[in-house]
């Protein structure tokens, strides 16, 4: 930690910065926030400041209110990053503070605000925020975690923030782990994307929130009507009232721009259908996509296999990441379709398979021979599921496997675990 009082005498040589990252990684305390403060009352022609302060769980109220403060002398910021993710001293007043200082800055292109996982931030923190993002009608980006802010209860404010904010070309937004936000309010966000034109790039987390088939519906029929996201991700984990997500893949299957998909379902437990199987030679402009399906107990292993259709139409495809801990329906047709599917891909660079659930040695192998044939691939990241002990516990089938993989010459990057 830079400890800025001792270079006050040596700012002159600062004052032309245009960009600054602090990341603090431990405890500060009041000397080093003023030292901060000091040293960026005299730093005004910013374009960029990102203050991070995650899991900085010692940090003094009066530091909060300072590193507020200091926002204050840059009138010119252009991009905003403040993280205080899992800082349970941040408070009400503290956020407050800063969206009054925010309000005031009109030059804002992006915001990146990250407070989840703090016991102390409660609806009217949300609410001070939706208010000032209201009037940012020029913003671009929009990164905001609310990640496990169980005192949140309702987002309708910031669903009306967010319709003034057309010139987003950036949204994240984590409202995983809120759940006393209502169905009916996360339906309405969920419509809202579609009036987005220019967006092109979105992550919505909705980890373990209100949500049922209607809203997957509502998602589909909004996301048939995005022409210009070319990155999307979303997380969808640990619902147990959705059963089918079919609608979803086909609509997110026509996005004519989509270049980067990944699906994080893990622990949806009710899960029969997923969004795959949508597909087809003629639509195969995906360069990157991840599938995260852990214990998606009940995912029929039709769906599964649907994957493994979809893989074979995808022949742009660079990065590929599937998980499947404890997905009860693989079996061994499953991994002997993506074996084939995988020798269509010769564009592939990237492959991560992490949590290969039940697979016995011979199609285990075959996955490998058909990962051989890939010229372009240079990084296998593979992760057998515990249940593998068949492939696991033997230390002559380990060392046959790391043997096997030592044929992979062109790899720069390896992995297996």
């Amino acid at each position: 930690m830079i400890d800025f009082s001792l270079h006050c005498s040596q700012i002159s040589k600062f004052t032309n910065l245009k960009k600054i990252y602090l990341i603090y990684m431990d405890h500060q305390n009041l000397k080093q926030i003023k030292g901060l403060n000091e040293f960026l009352s005299q730093i005004k022609n910013l374009n960029l400041l990102c203050l991070m302060f995650r899991y900085c769980n010692d940090i003094e109220e009066e530091s909060l209110s300072l590193i507020a403060q200091s926002l204050s002398f840059q009138n010119n910021l252009k991009r905003l990053l403040i993280d205080f993710y899992f800082c349970t001293n941040l408070k009400n007043d503290h956020v407050k503070e800063i969206c009054q200082i925010i309000s005031k800055n009109h030059s804002l292109k992006k915001i990146c605000f990250q407070m989840g996982w703090n016991k102390n931030i409660t609806q009217q923190s949300l609410d001070f925020l939706s208010n000032i993002l209201k009037e940012k009608v020029q913003l671009k980006e929009l990164d905001l975690s609310l990640h496990y802010l169980t005192n949140i209860e309702s987002i309708n404010r910031l669903n009306e923030s967010l319709l003034c904010l057309s010139n987003l070309r950036a949204l994240s937004l984590s409202i995983g782990g809120c759940k006393k936000i209502t169905t009916n309010e996360i339906n309405k966000l969920f419509e809202i994307f579609k009036n987005l034109k220019q967006l092109n790039n979105l992550y919505i987390d909705v980890y373990s929130c209100n949500l049922n088939d209607e809203s997957i519906n509502i998602l589909a029929d909004s996301f048939s009507k995005c022409e210009s996201i070319s990155i999307l991700c979303i997380d969808l984990g640990d619902q147990h009232e959705i059963k089918s997500m079919k609608q979803l893949g086909s609509s997110i299957s026509l996005m004519p721009s989509l270049q980067q998909l990944q699906y994080y379902l893990n622990c949806s437990s009710n899960l029969v259908d997923g969004p795959f199987g949508f597909y087809t030679k003629n639509n195969n402009k995906l360069q990157k996509l991840n599938i995260i399906l852990d214990a998606c107990v009940s995912l029929s292993s039709s769906s599964l296999k649907s994957i493994t259709s979809d893989l074979s139409c995808l022949s742009n495809l660079n990065e590929l990441t599937i998980s499947l801990e404890n997905c009860a329906n693989t079996n061994q047709e499953f991994y002997e379709c993506l074996s084939q599917s995988i020798q269509h891909l010769g564009s592939l660079v990237v492959v991560k398979f992490h949590k290969l659930y039940q697979i016995d040695k011979n199609n285990f192998y075959a996955l490998l021979n058909s990962l051989m044939q890939i010229q372009c691939l240079r990084q296998i990241e593979i992760i057998l599921s515990d249940n593998n002990s068949n492939l696991q516990n033997n230390s002559k089938q380990i060392r046959q496997i790391q043997n096997y993989l030592y044929k992979f010459k062109r790899l720069v990057l390896l992995n297996c675990e």
